[in-house]
């Protein structure tokens, strides 16, 4: 399967750079409608099956060397390992297409003036107990089969695909589990991973506003440690090059040998998101309105997100607890 999803990779890198854009995955041929968006690394386009017309996101990975393409492998693995209501899900290398994602919101939001509902913002950071079962890793995952047969199934679903039919808000829903059924992580201890690069933009929107977390090309072990000067210089030039600006955790701008991380950098990153849905931008745009609409307790639950020395910033669990007695109140 890994070869499979390879080879498409390769086929799509030199496909989308033809005039003629289409392209065949299995047994299905797509069209490239447009462009949606591009990154440092990645474009992604809007596709569409030429005979269902069903529509997916597809993500296009620049590797012009060995070791951006080991990171685009890197990536696709991310996507298999993790099973959950709010972490996208790929058929081949075929997304879910979502057509908002939380910075356009803010962006409308701002242009318009508004803030939005304290309860509205608090209710992306948690499923409050929407789920049962082991959190994180496939803590939803489905039966299903391999991706050629849900490929097929996204396009034949009762003469109406999903992702056919709009919503009120103009977008579609989106495809179910479209992975393979082979176990991608063991019954053992859960492996800690951080994403590096949780912001706006990597939290889609489903057409019933569920927040869905993409792009795990930034994947990487929480949990580790510079022994060296010389590990300290790479962890700083590593998130410089996978972890946004406006996100990223300042124990990350200046790397000192000994230093050691965990998942509360993503943490940092979260309670930036979390100002940002707030307040229509960054934490260090602007000075703070000192008329701020919101409570003290999520002014509270912010500054603890984004407490500068990581040792005493919160670990995801405090965090959830805490958005638990706000949403709940």
């Amino acid at each position: 399967m890994a070869d499979a999803l390879l080879s498409i990779l390769n086929t799509f890198l030199g496909t989308c750079c033809a005039n003629t854009q289409t392209l065949d995955i299995g047994r299905h041929t797509y069209r490239v409608s447009q462009q949606l968006g591009e990154g440092g690394f990645s474009t992604v386009y809007l596709v569409a099956d030429t005979e269902r017309g069903s529509q997916f996101a597809m993500k296009k990975i620049y590797c012009h060397t060995p070791d951006m393409f080991a990171k685009a492998q890197q990536e696709i693995a991310a996507y298999r390992r993790f099973r959950h209501r709010n972490i996208i899900r790929t058929v081949y290398m075929v997304l879910p297409l979502y057509k908002e994602n939380l910075f356009d919101v803010t962006e409308h939001s701002r242009a318009s003036g508004m803030c939005w509902p304290e309860d509205k913002i608090i209710a992306y950071l948690h499923n409050y107990g929407k789920h049962q079962g082991r959190p994180g890793l496939q803590a939803e995952q489905e039966s299903g089969g391999d991706s050629e047969r849900l490929l097929d199934t996204a396009a034949e679903a009762g003469g109406e695909n999903p992702q056919q039919k709009p919503s009120r808000r103009g977008g579609y829903a989106p495809v179910g589990n479209a992975d393979d059924a082979e176990p991608t992580v063991p019954n053992g201890p859960v492996a800690s991973y951080a994403h590096r690069d949780i912001k706006l933009a990597n939290v889609m929107l489903a057409d019933d506003m569920t927040p869905i977390l993409m792009d795990f090309g930034s994947l990487a072990p929480a949990r580790f440690r510079a022994e060296t000067r010389t590990d300290a210089l790479r962890i700083q030039d590593d998130a410089a090059e996978n972890c946004s600006l406006p996100y990223r955790a300042p124990e990350l701008f200046d790397v000192q040998r000994g230093a050691e991380f965990d998942e509360r950098t993503d943490v940092w990153s979260l309670g930036c998101l979390l100002f940002a849905l707030a307040f229509n931008r960054t934490p260090f745009e602007d000075p703070l309105d000192p008329d701020s609409p919101y409570s003290a307790r999520l002014m509270q639950l912010i500054d603890f997100m984004m407490e500068p020395d990581p040792q005493k910033r919160p670990f995801i669990d405090q965090v959830i607890a805490m958005t638990r007695s706000l949403y709940q109140r």
